[in-house]
């Protein structure tokens, strides 16, 4: 295959949909800082007519959170940590028994 034919996907969320709230459970991508703004702005868009809430969790101190406050999104307090697990003996491992903390801070946009 042509390599300038090849298409990828820079972003994506991951959401999670009840009757009333949108939660962005992840995002992830290669070119994600450079993403963020559209993405978030696509989705607020998308479900903005048929959902009160669209909530994220991001870690403290994300580089991230400049395009959640862009796009009108309010910072709440701090709302869950992480627990992590990985394999004995392996690199990961090594770095969790540091413990490191990942502190996650609620924000949304809504009614």
């Amino acid at each position: 295959m042509d390599r300038s034919a090849q298409r990828r996907v820079d972003a994506f969320a991951v959401l999670r949909l009840t009757n009333e709230m949108v939660t962005i459970v992840d995002l992830f991508g290669t070119e994600l800082h450079e993403a963020a703004f559209s993405l978030v702005a696509a989705i607020v868009e998308g479900f903005q007519k048929s959902h009160q809430t669209v909530e994220v969790f991001l870690s403290n101190g994300s580089e991230l959170v400049v395009h959640f406050l862009r796009m009108r999104f309010r910072l709440r307090s701090e709302a869950a940590q992480v627990v992590a697990y990985a394999k004995p003996q392996s690199a990961v491992a090594e770095f969790l028994e540091k413990s490191p903390i990942w502190s996650f801070h609620q924000a949304e946009i809504g009614a």
